[in-house]
Formats: structure tokens, C-alpha cells, sequence
């Protein structure tokens, strides 16, 4: 499995092996679970839009005091220092480095690196395990991008297992750095979140998962808020997911800019997060 941009080989015993690995202690408590097996004096760090309960989480208000309310109270259980709310993303990501600089923490980046591609690459590898195994295959593989660590993973396994699925990933139109970064060719940065799927809002695309997604994702489509407001609705009816806007995008973006050339076909939708509270959930889905 390829999980560099500089060299490339084959899918290996070894590889799905690394990868099944890498995925138990992902979905345990994701990339510190790593940092803690390789030197039980780890101090660690995170900054982002709310997806890593452990450690010392740095995160805009808007977002983590919803998906942080639980674990606030089982700090203890977590292992978590008190959590430091900002106002937006941007000043998470300027306050980790502050406090990577002034306490010598280990930064860990909710979506940039190897061991994080490894945790979403085995999503990709389990999705298209699953498929086969039930005799069928998929013609596209749509799913949501922030900073770009879930699709790229993703994509880099879909593409190696079954090359012939298409990767779409999906942003919401006002946390578009994945798709300015395919247009300039390089890993660009947004000034402003302005969307409603504030998870998916990463300030920039990181050198490591843009490579990635550059090799394996096939295009990068756009929805709008009200579109995501109408997945959710979709989901919450048909599916009974409650979910948050950032998961409903993928569908999103195949109820509207992909539907005309996906229909009639066999996809794989990704659909993950759950950080919503029920106010704020039953909000978004008002017409």
C-alpha cells in the first residue's frame, strides 16, 4: 500500500497486515494511542475541529464545546488536561504551536502524516473488503474533505485495491482548500470558515495528505450549505443517522453536483461524525 508521494509498490501480506494494525489503534483513541506505545512519557498536543478525545485538545468554541460536553466530565477516564476553547480554527492551530514551543509537547495533527493516512487508509481497505465479499463492486467512492487525512487514506487504498473506482472527495463551498490546492497545484490555505459543516473547515491542506490525495483522488466537487442541510434531512429520514453537517457533504454532493453521473451506479458513500447536539441538529434541519 502506498502511503508516500516518492515511491510506489504494490499491496503486500505485509502492507494489509500494517494496515489492520494501524487501524485497531486508530479507532481506539486514534494517533496518540501511537505516540503513547513508543514512549509512555509523551506529552501531546492537538489542535482541530473535534475528532481526538485524549490529551490536551485545543479547538474553536463554536465546535468542541458541543462535542467536548461528555467528555468534560470524564476527563480522568480520557486522560485529557483541560480542553481551551478559541474562536475559530485558525487561532487553535496558532495555540498549539504555542503550546508545543512553551511545554515541549509532541504536536499531534488531526490530519497530516503516515500513521494518520495508515488509520483512514484501513476504511478504504475494509469498504472494498466488505464489497467483495459480498460479490459486488464499486463504480465511485465518494467521501468528505477537510484537511484532506480521511480522503486521502481512503482514496490510496480504494484506488490500490480497486483501481477502476472513481474517488470523489467533497467540500463544502466555504472551506475550499482542498480543491484551491488542485488548482494551484500545491497546498494552499483559506482565511475564513463559512459553512455550516465547521469540522470539515481545516485552515490549510498539509503537504502529506495533499500528495496523497493529488496521486489517488480523481476530483474534488463543492456543495452548498443548503444541500448539506437536505443530506442531513435525507439521512435522518431514510437512514435514522442524526448526524453532523460534515458527514452528510459526501451524500451532499451525490444528491446534487454528482447525481447526473452517478446514477444508475454502484457507490460507496463515507458518512462519519456524530458532534452535533440536539439544538443545534434540530436547527440545521428547519427549512
Amino acid at each position: 500500500m502506498v502511503i508516500s508521494d516518492h515511491k510506489e509498490r504494490t499491496v503486500s501480506a505485509q502492507d494489509v497486515s500494517t494496515i489492520r494494525t494501524a487501524y485497531e489503534e486508530f479507532a481506539a483513541h486514534n494517533a496518540a494511542a501511537v505516540l503513547a506505545k513508543l514512549d509512555p512519557r509523551v506529552e501531546w498536543v492537538e489542535g482541530g475541529g473535534g475528532d481526538a478525545p485524549s490529551g490536551t485538545f485545543v479547538g474553536p468554541d463554536a465546535v468542541a464545546s458541543g462535542v467536548f460536553a461528555e467528555i468534560g466530565a470524564n476527563f480522568d477516564e480520557y486522560h485529557v488536561d483541560p480542553i481551551e476553547f478559541v474562536d475559530n480554527v485558525h487561532e487553535a492551530f496558532e495555540r498549539v504551536k504555542e503550546i508545543e514551543a512553551n511545554e515541549g509537547r509532541t504536536f499531534v495533527h488531526p490530519f497530516e502524516g503516515p500513521k494518520t493516512a495508515l488509520g483512514t487508509a484501513s476504511v478504504g481497505m475494509e469498504f472494498i473488503d466488505q464489497v467483495r465479499a459480498a460479490g459486488a463492486r464499486l463504480d465511485a467512492v465518494i467521501v468528505a474533505a477537510g484537511g484532506g487525512g480521511l480522503a486521502a487514506g481512503i482514496a490510496c487504498a480504494v484506488k490500490q485495491m480497486s483501481p477502476q473506482t472513481a474517488v470523489c472527495a467533497v467540500e463544502p463551498e466555504g472551506a475550499n482548500s482542498l480543491s484551491r490546492s488542485f488548482e494551484a497545484g500545491s497546498p494552499q490555505s483559506i482565511q475564513a470558515v463559512r459553512t455550516i459543516a465547521d469540522s470539515l473547515g481545516a485552515p490549510r491542506c498539509e503537504p502529506y495528505s495533499f500528495a496523497l490525495c493529488r496521486r489517488f483522488v480523481d476530483e474534488v466537487a463543492l456543495v452548498n450549505d443548503d444541500q448539506i442541510r437536505e443530506a442531513m434531512r435525507w439521512l435522518f429520514r431514510s437512514a435514522k443517522l442524526a448526524v453532523e453537517p460534515a458527514a452528510a457533504a459526501s451524500l451532499a454532493a451525490l444528491l446534487h453536483p454528482l447525481r447526473s453521473r452517478l446514477e444508475q451506479r454502484s457507490i460507496g458513500v463515507v458518512v462519519f461524525g456524530a458532534n452535533i447536539d440536539p439544538e443545534t441538529f434540530a436547527r440545521l434541519l428547519l427549512p
